[in-house]
């Protein structure tokens, strides 16, 4: 990626080489720290995973630059007048009508630089995006309302080791209203619709399926244009592409569920693991939570870019880093 000089020794300074010397321990953290760089936006995404049904509800977004692609739910936090916990319900209650017990389980940092041939006078800035996630839901007021004739439900049965505080007379929503943002739909985990998705997202999902927390880095630099068909790029806006950085990706992954009750060891929580990524077809010793103890790996671009374990990422660090980019967000004065 190319930026300004200045930058460019900056960058140099703070973010590991593919044939840096640093040593293990520090290289768990090193790719992540990136407080040197300012805070545009925070971002929310919201996902409702189904366990009993392996099925994740999904939105069609409905207007805007990504009219027709699926995601999860959510949207940007408005600084200074809502928590990012808040901002997450409000999002999910605005785009679905739902509410949800959510609790946060990734935490994505995007890095984006402007390309040479660009006109924009932007710094290399950051934008961060905490990734929620619930197991049950409850339609609004405006989702049940009798008028509306495409709400259907059918009675599900939680059973209690996928409850989360849950009631045991939770209704399932099988059909939803859509808002003018979001057409939500239940969609199979093997067979989620890729081909309208961000494919570069599609790395962690089996972390957030396994309910494992996770934190990862994407480097971006915006353009114009771009050959079609390429990979590594997506339209943020009407005018602007953002190409990722493959060689700079990086993603680690806890060694423990948040779900106490989805498994009674870390074995278990293993073959949960595989199992989504089998079902998503990232098949790969980097999904398995023995991959982080067995053997001598050897450090190559191509090795650094795969998901490794990090025992440090549990519940309680992500609601330390949420709690530092918030305070750090506020005191942030963005051009």
């Amino acid at each position: 990626m190319t930026t300004s000089s200045s930058q460019q020794d900056q960058n140099k300074e703070r973010t590991p080489q593919p044939h840096d010397t640093t040593t293990t321990a520090d290289q768990h953290h090193a790719d992540f720290d990136l407080s040197f760089l300012p805070i545009r936006k925070i971002f929310t995404l919201i996902f409702i995973h189904d366990v009993q049904h392996n099925q994740l509800l999904l939105g069609q977004k409905q207007r805007g630059p990504l009219l027709g692609q699926w995601n999860g739910f959510g949207g940007k936090v408005e600084k200074g007048l809502e928590s990012i916990a808040e901002s997450a319900a409000r999002e999910l209650e605005e785009e679905a009508f739902l509410t949800a017990p959510l609790f946060p389980i990734g935490f994505i940092q995007w890095v984006v630089e402007s390309a040479p041939s660009t006109t924009s006078s932007e710094p290399t800035y950051r934008d961060i995006m905490i990734v929620y996630k619930a197991h049950s839901l409850q339609p609004t007021t405006t989702a049940i309302n009798p008028s509306s004739e495409s709400v259907q439900h059918q009675h599900l049965h939680v059973s209690p080791e996928h409850k989360r505080n849950d009631d045991s007379n939770t209704q399932r929503m099988t059909q939803f209203p859509a808002s003018d943002e979001m057409a939500p739909a239940w969609w199979d985990v093997d067979h989620l619709p890729w081909k309208d998705m961000r494919i570069n997202h599609k790395v962690w999902y089996p972390f957030m399926l396994a309910d494992r927390p996770y934190r990862g880095v994407y480097w971006y630099e915006t353009r114009t244009s771009v050959e079609p068909g390429a990979e590594n790029a997506q339209r943020e806006t009407v005018k602007e592409i953002w190409v990722e950085d493959l060689r700079r990706r990086c993603f680690q992954f806890g060694d423990r569920s948040l779900s106490k009750s989805h498994g009674e060891g870390e074995g278990e929580d293993g073959r949960r693991l595989e199992m989504y990524a089998r079902q998503l077809g990232l098949e790969g010793t980097c999904y398995l939570s023995e991959s982080s103890t067995g053997g001598d790996v050897i450090e190559t671009e191509l090795i650094r870019s795969e998901p490794k374990v990090n025992q440090d990422l549990d519940g309680a660090w992500l609601r330390d880093a949420i709690a530092q980019v918030e305070k750090d967000w506020v005191a942030t004065h963005f051009p």
